[in-house]
């Protein structure tokens, strides 16, 4: 069985003590992007600085970008799938507008790429629940959802099952929750 707490004591010893909820936010970014980046090497993977580069600077709410670097010709075979992720880990509740933000930034790059919106997940991941209007802004997108946790690596272990269900990619547990 493996620990978690000590999976977790690794990053708070990486990633030096915790001090603000703004550093409980950046090690849970950083958390899911390592779990991301180890879990999913052949995909192309950005952090919020390169979004914005990518993108735009009006593109602010997105903490990671994953999806396959397809070729034209295998879009005749796969569907081009892209995830966004929000990650805020606070104990209070996001407003409405932060979520609608959210969802605009996930908006605009599927209208930029061109993207179907069957083929845009925007998942928005929290350590408490969202607000009813929220959470009804999220489900109004095509497959848009909220991950609720509040162990930060029970989470991460969720955001990454999730996108591995999303890419139909098996992925072993000790895989998403150890560290190489």
């Amino acid at each position: 069985m493996i620990n978690l707490e000590n999976v977790y004591q690794k990053y708070i010893n990486k990633y030096t003590s915790i001090q603000s909820a703004k550093d409980e936010g950046l090690l849970f970014e950083q958390m899911i992007y390592d779990s991301i980046v180890r879990n999913f090497v052949d995909f192309v993977i950005r952090r919020e600085k390169d979004v914005k580069n990518e993108y735009g600077k009006d593109i602010s709410a997105i903490d990671i970008e994953i999806f396959k670097n397809l070729k034209v010709k295998d879009l005749k075979k796969e569907q081009n799938k892209h995830v966004f992720i929000q990650a805020k880990w606070k104990d209070t509740t996001e407003s409405v507008k932060s979520i609608n933000h959210f969802i605009q930034c996930c908006n605009e790059i599927s209208k930029m790429k061109n993207i179907d919106e069957n083929n845009i997940y925007c998942i928005y991941s929290t350590k408490v629940d969202v607000s009813k209007p929220s959470l009804d802004a999220l489900n109004r997108q095509k497959n848009g959802e909220n991950i609720v946790c509040d162990n930060m690596e029970r989470c991460v272990y969720m955001i990454t099952k999730r996108i591995a269900d999303i890419f139909d990619k098996k992925i072993p547990i000790i895989m998403i929750l150890l560290k190489k």
